[in-house]
């Protein structure tokens, strides 16, 4: 047994020397070369792979982070764009917006016009009401009217020292003398609303047979003294008749936007000598289809009193005539 594996072992040392000679090529042995090559082989291949992955792994690493790195940055980018967007709509919103008050202030030249904003809206219980950045202070008084965009937004209901509350146009409790301003109409009516400011308004207390129909442009009256007249309203929409049949109404859509007032004008005065013609007519017509009741007074005798003063101020002095018309 001894003598078998000392002859094993010469073998082995016999073979592994042969490779060693053939791996440092100073002897070639063919047969001994694929036994190395054959033994060899895999060991390379598996180092070659796992090298492979390491490389792999480092690139895929240093890629992801580069990713990453430019992900952040155009979404950076893409961030500030969105940015600039809504500034630049924003911008173009508010340049619209002054482009039409200008617009509106040179069109109106005989109105006497106090610039302002909308700080409040949905006061308490009064969602009809908007509150208004000028007050007392800025001369405003209560029952001055408030226009935006191409015309009436509302009413000054109450007034504070720097602010003002706006009963809007739309509300249910508004009640403004109208009249239509065709030549051949001149129909007077009253403008009430239904408490939302982006439904129609209502021209009501129109006789059957008033002159009156879609496309009419609506402006107030001025008749009873208490509103200046020749403020444009809107246009008439439709025309209905009430359950009985006996009257008219007219539904009219508003020239300014209610639901989304953001700057407007008080009207601290109104010279009808300098007012477009629609308007200047204003003062100087009678009644059409007298017999409804505007700006809280009787249409007939509203109109044997409307002798067209050179400047109707938004908020008149009392006098005799306006005492002996309020009921």
């Amino acid at each position: 047994m001894k003598k078998n594996g000392f002859i094993v072992l010469l073998a082995v040392l016999a073979a592994m020397a042969c490779m060693a000679l053939a791996v440092q090529q100073r002897m070639r042995f063919p047969l001994v070369d694929r036994v190395v090559v054959t033994v060899v082989e895999p060991f390379n291949r598996l180092a070659l792979a796992m090298h492979d992955q390491l490389v792999s792994l480092k690139e895929d690493s240093r890629t992801k982070a580069s990713l990453q790195e430019e992900n952040e940055k155009l979404h950076k980018e893409l961030e500030g764009l969105r940015n600039l967007e809504y500034r630049l709509e924003n911008l173009e919103a508010e340049n619209a917006l002054l482009n039409q008050m200008v617009g509106y202030k040179q069109q109106h030249k005989g109105q006497k016009l106090l610039p302002a904003r909308i700080i409040g809206t949905g006061l308490g219980d009064l969602h009809d009401a908007y509150l208004v950045d000028k007050g007392a202070q800025d001369g405003v008084k209560q029952d001055m009217l408030i226009v935006a965009g191409e015309g009436l937004a509302g009413v000054v209901e109450e007034v504070y020292p720097t602010s003002c509350r706006m009963l809007l146009l739309s509300s249910a409790r508004m009640r403004m003398g109208a009249r239509v301003t065709r030549a051949a109409s001149r129909t007077v009516g009253v403008v009430t609303g239904s408490s939302l400011p982006d439904a129609a308004l209502k021209m009501e207390y129109l006789p059957r047979e008033a002159d009156i129909k879609e496309g009419d442009t609506i402006i107030t009256s001025g008749f009873g003294g208490k509103y200046p007249a020749g403020i444009y309203i809107g246009r008439v929409t439709k025309i209905q008749f009430d359950s009985a049949g006996l009257l008219k109404l007219a539904l009219i859509e508003a020239a300014s936007k209610l639901d989304s007032l953001e700057k407007v004008y008080v009207v601290l005065e109104v010279q009808e000598g300098l007012q477009t013609e629609p308007a200047a007519a204003a003062g100087k017509t009678g009644a059409g289809a007298g017999g409804a009741a505007v700006d809280g007074q009787a249409g007939p005798a509203a109109a044997a009193r409307q002798a067209g003063p050179a400047a109707v101020p938004a908020v008149p002095q009392a006098s005799d005539a306006g005492k002996e018309a309020q009921p």
